[in-house]
């Protein structure tokens, strides 16, 4: 096998790895929120049956696809998204939430790290937001 059939073949394999970990996490993500959506309209009677789960859970991925297919720059929506919520969810909510729950507890340097922290997730989220915006 020569180097170019072997670079063929990783990245065949790569681009399968990653398109199966997109439909795993998916449907990871999809699940808590079927539940929910099943929890809040759905009488109490039917909620446990497994037809109405399917049939919200299918709803739901018709619907992520109708936006990808008609939003015609769903790329930049989906960057946009996730400069905003995924530095604030991993970042900057992490901090503040200790801050508010461990204030008298925390030494200076410790403080000083949790005010440093959620700032810098403020800017890099800006600027992920500018930079995704500079594309349009």
């Amino acid at each position: 096998m020569s180097i170019v059939e072997r670079s063929a073949a990783i990245g065949a394999v790569c681009s399968a790895l990653l398109a199966a970990a997109s439909l795993c996490k998916f449907a990871i993500q999809l699940h808590p929120l079927s539940q929910g959506i099943v929890e809040l309209f759905v009488a109490d009677s039917d909620s446990d049956n497994p037809l109405v789960d399917t049939v919200v859970r299918c709803g739901l991925v018709a619907g992520s696809l109708s936006v990808a297919v008609g939003c015609p720059r769903f790329s930049v929506l989906c960057a946009l998204l996730g400069a905003v919520l995924s530095m604030t969810v991993s970042v900057i909510f992490p901090c503040v939430a200790n801050l508010r729950l461990r204030r008298r507890q925390l030494g200076a340097a410790e403080t000083a790290l949790n005010y440093a922290i959620p700032l810098g997730g403020v800017v890099c989220s800006v600027l992920s937001v500018q930079m995704t915006l500079q594309e349009l």
